[in-house]
Parts: C-alpha cells; structure tokens; sequence
C-alpha cells in the first residue's frame, strides 16, 4: 500500500495517511534513508557521516536511551519558547518605538 494523493484544482494536496508496508529489514532501512535524503534535500549533498553526527548530538543532550517521542517533543517546546520570546522581543520594540513617536509628537 502507498500514500494516495488527491488533488482538485481548487484544493490543496490531501493524503490518505497509509503507512508503508515494509517487507523486511532491508526494505524498511531503505525507506528509513530514503526519508532522512528527503528531509535533508535542501541541505545538499548529506552523507552518513552528516546524519550520525546529529545522532550523536541529540544522544550527548538527552541520552542513549531517550525515547524518540521525548526528544521530538523537546525540540518543539524548545522551538515554540524560542517563537514566544521574538515575538515579545518585537512587541517590546513595537511598544518602545511607540512611545518614543508619541513624545516626539507632544514635544
């Protein structure tokens, strides 16, 4: 079974989510690196060497034995505080330029 996608011209892309169906092993590493050489595309050319190295960093920061759920759910608290803390920055900024105007305009 593989992923369908339905297109209308007025719609975006939908997908009957079919997870693949791996006959053995070798089969599911294949589709295992294919994955990784997807999302890694815009990087250039990406060797093993590339991706055991992120491997190794993600196994010093939470451990060898962290599940993959944990770490994924980590790096996205992680993303999200660091989104939060630009956007009060430019709030901030926003407020301060705000203010700075409407005195120039008192004066």
């Amino acid at each position: 079974m593989t992923q369908q996608l339905h297109f209308t011209p007025f719609q975006t892309a939908t997908t009957d989510i079919v997870p693949p169906v791996y006959q053995n092993d070798l089969t599911r590493t294949i589709g295992v690196l294919q994955q990784l050489q997807v999302l890694c595309a815009t990087q250039g050319d990406v060797s093993l060497a590339d991706l055991i190295q992120v491997v190794r960093d993600m196994q010093r920061e939470f451990g060898d034995l962290s599940q993959l759920e944990h770490v994924i759910q980590s790096l996205v608290g992680r993303h999200l505080c660091q989104q939060l803390t630009v956007r009060h920055s430019v709030r901030q900024g926003n407020a301060r330029t705000g203010t700075r105007e409407a005195v120039k305009v008192m004066a």
